[in-house]
């Protein structure tokens, strides 16, 4: 894939991330409206039916951002937009013979934010819990009432009070959103680190998907902390545009008096509307830090080899003549040299 072109003048990331923003502002304006249908539709379906997002959302739109990755980098480099290259792209998410399978990490991030949300939503309710039984009368009334419909009463009883009892439901609210945001947030957050791994993936072409995520991780940890403060200078923007648009959609939710999944809805169709246009920008910043930590990647990837060459040749894994190959095939990667093909000295000879 060809790498964007560097925008001239710029003296950071964010200004060369933006000029490269208005070069192509006609093609990044219909990304971002493609986005927004794409997302309409999701969240449209997830609003009649909240559990389709745990569908949708990996299966549809986590796919849809690696596309529209892909096709941000593409047409920066020169090459045309068009339905057939960004498909292709989609396409490549999802086969296990592709570098890019499984390249954001989607489950991981996922289980991470699932524990997230379950630790805030038992720390956050025995709190609101134990504060509204000290200080607020009616709050606690109503969760007698129902710890006592529980014991002796039937399964609609229980259900009809806590639909109809204030106190109850706003602690539902409460609890449910306090939860659900920041864990929703840490997710984002997770799946945006890990849009750096299709560049580190395409430098490692051929490797399988574990070897390239355990580089993209150890390489990761190695320049974390530089790396975040250039993150967050470039992107601070995108943490508040999206901080807004959750916050306006919960706002609108409570005013609405909707019920916890459907204010969660209108948050993240709030999210998604104030960053639709902030992407192309997100990407573009993205790939500059790749290219600026493309170096760091690579030594690191050579140092893991020399790790699992050196416990290969202590369990005796490998033949001498093999360890003396792969050995030379590291002094060139640390010299930037590509690896010999073993039929070039057969060829020659020809």
């Amino acid at each position: 894939m060809t790498a964007p072109k560097k925008a001239k003048g710029a003296k950071s990331l964010s200004q060369a991330a933006f000029k490269l923003y208005q070069k192509d502002w006609k093609k990044d304006l219909t990304v971002s409206f493609t986005f927004l249908l794409v997302a309409a539709m999701i969240l449209a379906l997830g609003y009649l039916a909240a559990w389709s997002l745990f569908l949708t959302i990996p299966l549809i739109l986590i796919p849809f951002l690696f596309a529209i990755q892909m096709s941000i980098s593409s047409y920066k480099g020169g090459a045309p937009l068009s339905n057939r290259v960004f498909f292709h792209f989609f396409g490549l998410y999802f086969n296990p013979n592709e570098p890019f399978f499984g390249v954001y990490r989607v489950w991981l991030a996922f289980l991470k934010a699932f524990l997230t949300f379950w630790l805030l939503l038992f720390g956050i309710g025995l709190s609101f819990s134990g504060i509204g039984n000290a200080t607020w009368p009616e709050f606690s009334e109503a969760l007698k009432h129902f710890t006592s419909l529980v014991d002796s009463g039937s399964a609609q009883e229980v259900v009809d009070y806590l639909n109809g009892s204030m106190p109850l439901l706003l602690f539902q609210k409460v609890v449910m959103l306090s939860s659900l945001l920041p864990a929703s947030y840490f997710f984002v957050h997770s799946v945006s680190v890990c849009t750096l791994n299709p560049y580190v993936r395409m430098s490692l072409a051929g490797a399988p998907a574990r070897v390239a995520n355990s580089i993209f991780a150890g390489g990761f940890r190695s320049v974390r902390h530089s790396l975040y403060k250039e993150y967050y200078k470039a992107l601070y923007l995108g943490v508040i545009l999206l901080v807004v648009g959750l916050g306006a959609g919960v706002t609108l939710g409570s005013l609405l008096t909707l019920a916890p999944e459907q204010i969660y809805i209108l948050a993240l169709a709030g999210a998604a509307l104030t960053l639709a246009f902030y992407l192309p920008y997100f990407f573009n910043v993205i790939e500059l830090l790749a290219t600026r930590y493309e170096k760091s990647f690579a030594d690191y990837s050579i140092h893991l080899a020399e790790q699992t060459l050196s416990q290969m040749k202590q369990e005796h894994t490998v033949s001498p003549e093999e360890a003396k190959k792969y050995e030379q095939e590291l002094a060139d990667a640390k010299k930037g040299k590509a690896p010999k093909d073993d039929d070039d000295d057969s060829d020659s000879s020809d």
